[in-house]
């Protein structure tokens, strides 16, 4: 979610200044600078995400299953 509501923004301050969205090349240009500057934020995203789903998703064994157990007690403590 951090990464879709950052790409709104981004997307939204890169295409304010163009005069006219049905310029076909302003906007390729400013979405293909769009795509540039937002991958060092998804990257980072998507580095995390694909960890901790390893840690707590992937794999069977007991250590799995703790930090499975962990991370439910956690999420119960914060919602709760």
């Amino acid at each position: 979610m951090t990464v879709a509501l950052s790409d709104a923004a981004l997307l939204a301050d890169m295409l304010r200044p163009l005069p006219d969205l049905h310029d076909p090349l302003a906007t390729a240009a400013a979405t293909a600078a769009f795509h540039t500057r937002r991958k060092p934020l998804s990257a980072t995203i998507n580095t995390l995400a694909n960890a901790l789903y390893r840690v707590f998703c992937a794999g069977p064994g007991a250590a799995h299953e703790e930090m499975r157990q962990a991370r439910a007690r956690v999420v119960s403590y914060r919602v709760g």
